[in-house]
């Protein structure tokens, strides 16, 4: 049996895709995705390949960490995501797809301003300038 270079790339990038999102807990799609795009496999073949890396990922880090869930916080996540899924499918796939990215992008730049000026990081520069 013969391995191609292009199977090698493949490989190459889920592993280091692997690899950031074990170790920082999140990134392998943003690792994974252009990459897989830019050695010509192609949107429609990389997407369904990255989710299911990213679904059989999670389920391996789950068993094995499974006693270090925060229940109380995994609740209400897994609540928010079950309108969240299909109104940002419809928002991002649909005939509103101009709106959502338009929503898309104001939350993450409100979100932004959030973390870059909330109320614990003001406090202190306040009192270092006085």
């Amino acid at each position: 049996m013969t391995v191609d270079s292009f199977t090698i790339a493949v490989l190459l990038i889920v592993f280091v895709s692997t690899l950031v999102r074990t170790v920082f807990g999140f990134g392998n799609a943003l690792v994974a995705m252009p990459l897989l795009a830019m050695i010509g496999l192609g949107m429609k073949t990389a997407t369904p390949l990255v989710a299911l890396l990213s679904l059989v990922l999670g389920i391996a880090l789950l068993v094995t960490n499974w006693k270090k869930v925060d229940i109380k916080s995994a609740w209400r996540l897994l609540l928010a995501t079950v309108p969240g899924i299909p109104i940002g499918t419809m928002l991002l796939k649909g005939d509103y797809q101009r709106m959502g990215e338009i929503v898309l992008a104001l939350i993450m730049i409100g979100f932004s301003g959030y973390s870059l000026f909330k109320p614990k990081l003001i406090e202190p520069i306040k009192e270092w300038l006085a």
